[in-house]
């Protein structure tokens, strides 16, 4: 008795595993209708310490962000992971002030994310992040 209620518990827990959905793959940015991030951005001037805000919503590029639907299209290469951000340093910036702090929280397919990045000038900050940034 006891040997046919732990095959029948095996088999049971087989064929759930089975018959589940295989778990989905990170989607490329080219698969617009399949991410989704909400986002909250703040830039803040130093040493004046004024500040720009912006919310954001892929990929209806829905919020108060001015360059939405470019935004997201832009977060969506790098899959919403600000960490792999291309933070370049061309040489044609030339001005080193104001200094900016870019603060970024939200989530993007799930996944929490929060980041903070500095940079030299709003010719580098442009540099980094094109539209993502660009708040003013």
């Amino acid at each position: 008795m006891r040997r046919r209620i732990t095959t029948a518990l095996i088999a049971g827990a087989v064929a759930m595993l089975l018959s589940s959905t295989p778990a989905q793959a990170q989607p490329m940015p080219d698969e617009a209708s399949t991410f989704y991030g909400s986002f909250d951005f703040t830039v803040i001037e130093y040493p004046s310490r004024e500040f720009y805000r912006a919310t954001l919503e892929c990929p209806s590029a829905r919020g108060s962000h001015p360059h939405g639907g470019q935004a997201c299209i832009d977060i969506a290469k790098f899959n919403g992971d600000f960490k792999r951000l291309d933070l370049k340093h061309p040489s044609s910036c030339t001005t080193k002030r104001p200094v900016l702090q870019v603060k970024v929280r939200g989530k993007w397919n799930n996944a929490i994310n929060g980041w903070i990045g500095l940079f030299e000038s709003y010719c580098h900050l442009k540099a980094a992040g094109g539209p993502i940034f660009d708040l003013r």
